[in-house]
């Protein structure tokens, strides 16, 4: 506790502060006390030459035998006589200080001079403290004021922080705190902007098979229609009912996928399997328009880590758009290769392509280009290969040219999980 105390910038700063104002109030009381000391030295000194110059003006005689007991060491003796004669006249070591006038005078300096240090010493040191405190103070006012500001639901709201101490750990912990409930707060608005918008693509999805379901169903109560038109209705209400069953479907999935409610079963898998599994089934709608439909790979042996039924569906959604908006007799081909970071998948088509202002939103949900002419088609299945094949860390791009195809160019890094 006490080493983690020491840490804290403020401690560190409030004892280094409190020895410099120790360090200075040395320094100064040690100047203060050498000069006091030098000039008491003088007067003592000025004293005792008086005394010796008093004595000798009356036993000039006597003038080297003075000197030399002034300057030198006194003996015992000497020292018992002394005392002895000056106790005669009330001059003794108990005698009080107010009556040497020297001793007076600097026994008051030293005296005030050691009060006005110490007096000096505690409000220098009440004022660094003080400093300090205050620091601290602002400090836990900012932790407050950020606290105000979370309530009034800011989460922008970020502290200061420093390299170490309690402070900076609080205002660290604070500023991921808000971090984090901003992140959720941005998270609650997209999930609620995406709440309100799936709920207005299903309505608007299925508001045109609704329409052609009840239509149907209206025509069939006609009961002069005869058997044939009434199961060409009825097929017809089939694939409507087929459509919305994979519309549906699909936002679903769509929606689990960005709301991170699926976990992939991410491995390392031949991605020429996957692929197979993704295009085999569409062979028959190929086989109906007359399309050749071929995959290709450089090698039999190209693995990488994914999740094999969630992309063999990015595919087989990419191959169905690419079928759909390839005409009878077209061609679909698609090619694997990889190097030694990636792995690559092109989806080529000599279909009708695609003009050059549709291209940056054909991945958007719904969308469907201006010239489109096939009314079946949702805008739903490319946006959902995108989805998936990004929770793969992959990158999707496209390049086409109208009268001429399509070719979708999906690329994994390997070793990304």
């Amino acid at each position: 506790m006490e080493g983690n105390m020491l840490r804290n910038p403020e401690i560190k700063g409030l004892l280094l502060g409190l020895l410099v104002v120790l360090m200075v109030m040395f320094a100064l009381g040690g100047i203060l006390f050498f000069s006091l000391w030098d000039s008491f030295n003088r007067e003592l000194v000025e004293k005792n030459i008086s005394i010796m110059g008093n004595i000798l003006s009356r036993h000039p005689e006597l003038r080297d035998e003075i000197i030399e007991d002034f300057v030198k060491e006194s003996t015992e003796d000497e020292r018992l006589t002394g005392i002895e004669a000056a106790e005669k006249y009330g001059y003794t070591v108990e005698m009080p200080i107010s009556i040497i006038p020297v001793i007076r005078r600097y026994y008051s300096r030293f005296l005030g001079m050691g009060i006005g240090g110490i007096m000096m010493g505690i409000l220098l040191s009440l004022g660094t403290f003080l400093f300090f405190i205050r620091i601290m103070y602002r400090r836990i006012a900012l932790l407050s004021e950020g606290a105000e500001k979370i309530v009034e639901g800011d989460f922008t709201i970020r502290l200061p922080e420093s390299d170490e101490g309690a402070f900076s750990k609080l205002a660290h912990q604070f500023n991921q705190m808000s971090k984090v409930l901003e992140g959720n707060l941005e998270r609650l608005k997209a999930d609620r902007v995406f709440l309100k918008n799936i709920t207005s693509d299903i309505s608007h999805q299925l508001k045109t098979p609704l329409a052609s379901l009840k239509m149907f169903n209206e025509l069939m109560l006609d009961e002069g229609m005869d058997q044939d038109t009434q199961r060409q209705f009825l097929i017809k209400s089939e694939q409507q009912l087929e459509r919305m069953e994979w519309l549906i479907k699909s936002l679903l999935k769509m929606a689990r996928i960005e709301a991170e409610a699926i976990e992939f079963k991410k491995e390392d898998a031949s991605i020429l399997e996957t692929v197979k599994e993704g295009v085999e089934s569409l062979r028959p709608r190929a086989e109906v328009k007359g399309q050749q439909l071929e995959i290709r790979s450089v090698s039999h042996d190209i693995h990488f880590i994914h999740d094999h039924n969630w992309i063999a569906e990015a595919i087989s959604n990419m191959v169905k758009n690419a079928i759909d908006h390839t005409g009878y007799g077209g061609k679909i081909e698609i090619e694997i290769s990889e190097t030694p970071v990636m792995v690559r998948i092109t989806i080529t088509d000599n279909g009708e392509g695609i003009r050059e202002e549709d291209l940056p939103h054909i991945f958007e949900r719904f969308y469907k280009g201006k010239d489109n002419v096939h009314g079946s088609g949702t805008g739903i299945g490319l946006a959902l290969s995108k989805v998936i094949i990004e929770n793969h860390h992959g990158r999707m791009a496209v390049k086409s040219k109208v009268g001429e195809g399509t070719t979708f160019i999906i690329t994994f890094l390997k070793g990304i999980i």
